[in-house]
Parts: C-alpha cells; structure tokens; sequence
C-alpha cells in the first residue's frame, strides 16, 4: 500500500476544487458567435431529417431556439471566422 507522506492527494483535491469553483472563463463575442453559426447549422440538419418531419422532436427544438434567442437568435448570413 502506497502511503501518502506529504498530502499530495489532498493538495491535488484541493487545487481541482479551486479550478472547479472559478468555472470556465467567460466566452468572447467571436467564441459565442461561432457556437450560434455551429448550432443553428446543427439545428438547421436536424429539423430537414426524416426524425424531425415524424414530430418527435419539436420540443428539443424549441429550447435550441430559445437558448439561442438568449444571445442573440440564430446566426446565417454574414458570419465568418478568422484564423
């Protein structure tokens, strides 16, 4: 049995919990952008497949919308990624 001498296991659990507790850093206008122009194509592929057109699916679609709407709505025409 491995014993740990210097707390290294609790110094790493401790250390994760701090990352943990920052969360993520906050997405950049462009970072948010990409993701509404991705989801929308997403979206878009879903609603024209044969699983869409049986109806099951109407409610997904409807948070993807409302998600979306909560910055800025579905993105289309004029996006372009640089780099």
């Amino acid at each position: 049995m491995l014993k740990d001498h210097q707390n290294f296991v609790q110094d790493l659990q401790e250390k994760a919990r701090a990352i943990l507790e920052l969360g993520p850093d906050e997405l950049t206008p462009q970072e948010i952008d990409t993701y509404r122009y991705v989801i929308t194509d997403w979206m878009d592929n879903f609603v024209d497949s044969e699983i869409y057109q049986s109806g099951s699916k109407e409610g997904l679609v409807s948070v993807i919308v409302r998600v979306l709407d909560l910055v800025g709505g579905k993105l289309y025409e004029g996006f372009s990624r640089i780099g």
